[in-house]
């Protein structure tokens, strides 16, 4: 076995996992980080067919013991990309899911529009999403799932890029010492 697509094939692997994302749709629900036991989301839409109407609920599931909802206003400096504020209100939550319901009607742009970050607080430790993906439903219709990298998946995979790592030096440590052996040789 080749030691080197071994370990590209490790840190390849690893990298994949932190980096899981959803499939391209009209409306995208991302995870955008967490603190302690608060994990942030955002609702993206693509273009000018995505189109939210009053009373639109997105609901968010997956969770073990929720005890706060809010929304925040996410503002970052990606270009092209325009902030709806103030667009959902915080409506219910049950111990594993959460509501929120659009506050108007708005129209859809040619453009990615990101809205507010809603924001979900666990009680406890942080193991409110305990197999890393939230589901999310929004107009009634079911998004991806939306993948939370959990504390020891991310260390794994940083212990195979390491291991990735390692094994390439030592590959070519070995490499270089057998040219120098069939140098000698000749």
């Amino acid at each position: 076995m080749n030691l080197k697509h071994l370990s590209f094939s490790l840190a390849l692997t690893g990298l994949s996992i932190v980096s899981l994302t959803t499939q391209a749709q009209a409306y995208k629900f991302n995870f955008i980080g967490s603190n302690n036991n608060t994990y942030n989301f955002e609702l993206v839409t693509e273009g000018p067919d995505d189109i939210i109407e009053e009373n639109d609920q997105l609901s968010i599931t997956g969770f073990n013991e929720i005890s706060e909802i809010k929304l925040t206003n996410f503002i970052d400096d990606v270009p092209g990309v325009l902030l709806a504020s103030d667009s959902f209100k915080t409506s219910s939550y049950t111990p594993d899911t959460a509501f929120f319901t659009a506050t108007a009607s708005f129209a859809g742009i040619s453009r990615p529009t990101r809205y507010q970050t809603f924001s979900i607080t666990t009680t406890g430790t942080p193991t409110g999403v305990p197999s890393g993906f939230v589901n999310a439903s929004f107009r009634g219709n079911f998004l991806d799932p939306t993948p939370v990298p959990e504390p020891l998946t991310i260390l794994g995979s940083l212990a195979a890029l390491g291991f990735g790592s390692r094994c390439q030096k030592e590959f070519a440590k070995k490499k270089s010492a057998n040219a120098e052996e069939t140098v000698e040789e000749a």
